[in-house]
């Protein structure tokens, strides 16, 4: 089966391994931030989950050149 072609919603290749070498890195830094819910890989970015746009104004534009997309979610809460 020849390899996927990449686009909007593929990677090329090696992005992926990048994009995901970028979101551990960016746990690492963001992880303790109070507001951060979570973080996602996007189309070519790291998205970041926060609480509200307040978190999202303090947040990094990119991290080991991978851009940060903040994606505003609000209060999580773990159900059962």
């Amino acid at each position: 089966m020849p390899a996927a072609t990449p686009g909007p919603d593929r990677p090329a290749p090696g992005d992926a391994a990048r994009l995901r070498a970028a979101k551990e890195h960016a746990r690492a830094i963001l992880g303790d931030w109070a507001g951060v819910r979570g973080l996602g890989i996007g189309d070519g970015c790291v998205r970041v989950y926060v609480s509200d746009a307040a978190v999202a104004r303090d947040l990094p534009d990119e991290v080991d050149g991978v851009r940060l997309e903040s994606v505003e979610v609000g209060d999580v809460t773990a159900h059962d």
